[in-house]
């Protein structure tokens, strides 16, 4: 088992080490969704990013172009909208660094700060919208939309980490 997570985690690290930063995705299984997040972004003084209820191709898209953009944006602060992200797609980033994302799921992001010395700046959730355009946190968004991301009770720690009220999320 660990000399698998060390194959894993090297495997990892040559990403880094070739672009800067490594998506790692997990299938969702059961009632959890996917997930995919970054590794490599304290690296270069950026966040890392995490995407709940999107896999593979997509998730690793939608993550690459929000990392690009939210270069010239950060810092940023929590609930930014970034226009564009693909095909005119509008993704929202909440700041989750306060959960245990990072312990709990990330944690390729964390052993690879932990082994380069690299202290970890900020986790930004990257949430996509609704068909209307609502994203999980705005009052109105389609329950479905919101469940997916983490649910009403996440986002209601999300607003209680980020010390703000924008978790009304749902119908």
């Amino acid at each position: 088992m660990i000399a698998e997570v060390e194959r894993q985690y090297q495997s990892v690290l040559a990403l880094v080490d070739r672009h800067g930063l490594a998506i790692p995705c997990l299938p969702g299984s059961g009632s959890l969704p996917p997930v995919a997040f970054t590794v490599g972004g304290a690296a270069q003084g950026m966040p890392d990013l995490v995407v709940l209820g999107l896999g593979g191709e997509l998730a690793h898209n939608v993550l690459n172009n929000t990392f690009r953009q939210l270069r010239s944006l950060w810092p940023c602060k929590d609930g930014t909208r970034i226009e564009g992200v693909l095909d005119g797609l509008v993704v929202g980033v909440r700041d989750v660094s306060d959960s245990d994302l990072l312990d709990r799921t990330m944690f390729p992001t964390a052993l690879f700060n932990k082994r380069r010395g690299h202290d970890q700046t900020s986790i930004f959730q990257v949430c996509w919208p609704d068909r209307r355009g609502l994203l999980p946190y705005e009052q109105g968004c389609d329950p479905a939309t919101v469940a997916i991301q983490g649910g009403h009770d996440y986002w209601k720690q999300i607003s209680q980490w980020a010390g703000a009220d924008l978790a009304q999320g749902g119908a």
